[in-house]
């Protein structure tokens, strides 16, 4: 008996849908209904075809290429003839699922999996497939507080840190007029302090 959000993800997962995690943004209860509706689109266990991808990017690349593949193979199969008339619902189904995913992505694995049974040849499953490394926007290259100059381009398109972390950063722009403030103030306590134990002493 459905009860709730879990047993009815679970009465799904029982009649053969292919389900993402029931913890993901992406399985409300309104979409859920949907496809029992055939108003949405969830794929069958039977028809998945795994594929490994060995550096998976970030979710939002995949729910982006995911949906796309729905979009895609939609029209695909309704130019194609692929569909009897007793499916021809699956083409606007799967295009409401592409904008449902592209808002609430699934869990990683699920929509890899998804992606792999449309398009086995994505290159995100290639061998040397390696997620995109972030680059640095100028506006994001900082010394301290402030932005390093950078009118040559020097420091374009470079990688992310690892060490990004504020007490490893390179002060690049020199010491500021702050830090030489504060230096100076703590040579004149040092000699203060220096001073006071030798007049203790004698």
């Amino acid at each position: 008996m459905v009860t709730d959000k879990d047993s009815l993800v679970d009465a799904f997962r029982r009649n053969g849908f292919y389900m993402p995690k029931v913890t993901e943004a992406f399985l409300t209860v309104k979409f859920l209904l949907g496809v029992r509706k055939k108003h949405n689109f969830l794929p069958m266990t039977e028809d998945i075809k795994k594929k490994q991808c060995a550096d998976p990017p970030p979710k939002k690349f995949v729910a982006e290429e995911t949906a796309q593949a729905l979009y895609d193979c939609s029209d695909n199969m309704a130019a194609g003839g692929l569909l009897t008339d007793d499916e021809l619902w699956k083409v606007p189904a799967m295009k409401r699922t592409a904008k449902h995913l592209r808002k609430r992505p699934a869990n990683l694995d699920w929509m890899l999996d998804v992606l792999a049974t449309i398009n086995k040849n994505h290159e995100y499953f290639h061998k040397d497939y390696s997620k995109p490394k972030k680059l640095v926007a100028e506006d994001e290259l900082v010394a301290g507080d402030k932005l390093v100059e950078n009118a040559d381009g020097f420091f374009d398109s470079l990688p992310l840190a690892k060490n990004a972390k504020k007490k490893y950063r390179l002060n690049l722009n020199g010491p500021s007029k702050a830090d030489k403030e504060r230096k100076k103030l703590l040579r004149m306590q040092k000699a203060a302090e220096k001073l006071q134990q030798q007049l203790v002493q004698q």
